[in-house]
């Protein structure tokens, strides 16, 4: 399984988990099979339309199962479910907060949430 985490800083393990999915400025890449971690730059950053040429397609291009993040809202979170990818929810301040509890977060799946952006929920 591929896990996509949005990160602040590259610092690898220890950069920071932040929220607003498509403004982070990394992604950080892991794959559960290899154990092997890697960041990326968000390419879509600055973009305004959060669905041409999104980090979605990013998602989908690094081949991501999950994404794990404190907070994933309204057309972005609908965008990468319906793509096929789950998101879930973390409380961890950073990478290895999360990879440590990864099981426990990766129960923590959000459903999609309605066009006025309301609180997603958490299953």
């Amino acid at each position: 399984m591929r896990v996509c985490i949005p990160t602040k800083t590259n610092e690898g393990y220890e950069a920071r988990v932040v929220p607003n999915f498509a403004h982070v400025p990394y992604f950080v890449i892991y794959d559960t099979n290899l154990h092997y971690l890697r960041t990326i730059k968000n390419k879509h950053r600055h973009h305004h339309d959060h669905l041409a040429g999104s980090p979605r397609q990013t998602m989908r291009q690094q081949h991501i199962d999950a994404v794990i993040s404190p907070e994933i809202k309204g057309k972005m979170l609908n965008s990468l479910i319906h793509s096929g990818i789950k998101v879930c929810r973390t409380n961890d301040k950073d990478v290895t907060g999360v990879l440590e509890h990864l099981d426990q977060n990766l129960s923590r799946h959000m459903t999609g949430a309605r066009e006025n952006h309301e609180e997603s929920k958490v299953t």
